[in-house]
């Protein structure tokens, strides 16, 4: 037990006496032999835990399934434990006794804890770099439509009085001054 870190328990409900193994009263951080009642037990659970571990304890009583993972306090530092439970229920569906485990998962929980800080962090950093591309996408456009589309306006400008110079002079230059203006009109609306 001690190398898997998993301790055991039993509790007679017809004496209300608690037996706990050597690893169990060292997961909890209490002298080996101390005797053990449920109210000194439900003590040492987290006091925000308390209340889920006693109403999970009386559903279990009737039948439900007793897995859970809590809090303890008993040694001055929060842990984290998984208990696990099995019910003898007499002829009447009663529970009168109880066996179980229970394991301190402490380092498993603190690895969750990492990985779920691990992966908000990822998940921050690729919002982070939509709103960083969206950012240079928006400067990009501003870019194009403010100097390329002000330097297609004055180009279209140029080739109308360029237009209006060679209408009855040059024709030839018109109807090619004609074309430059469609080709700047087109990459206007492009733009």
């Amino acid at each position: 037990q001690a190398v898997a870190r998993v301790g055991s328990w039993r509790y007679d409900m017809s004496t209300h006496q608690i037996g706990w193994s050597a690893e169990t009263y060292r997961i909890f951080g209490i002298e080996i032999g101390t005797p053990i009642d449920y109210p000194m037990f439900l003590e040492c659970i987290h006091p925000d835990d308390r209340h889920a571990i006693d109403q999970a304890w009386q559903q279990a009583m009737k039948g439900a399934r007793y897995d859970i993972r809590h809090r303890i306090t008993s040694t001055g530092s929060t842990r984290w434990v998984h208990e696990q439970a099995e019910f003898t229920l007499d002829a009447n569906g009663c529970a009168i006794a109880a066996m179980g485990t229970i394991q301190d998962i402490s380092d498993w929980h603190a690895s969750q804890q990492e990985l779920l800080a691990s992966r908000q962090a990822v998940r921050e950093l690729a919002a982070h770099n939509n709103q960083r591309r969206e950012e240079e996408r928006t400067r990009i456009a501003r870019e194009i439509h403010d100097h390329l589309g002000q330097n297609l306006t004055a180009l279209r400008m140029d080739t109308a009085r360029l237009s209006a110079h060679c209408a009855t002079a040059h024709p030839v230059l018109l109807e090619r001054v004609q074309q430059m203006t469609a080709t700047i009109d087109e990459t206007i609306d492009v733009v």
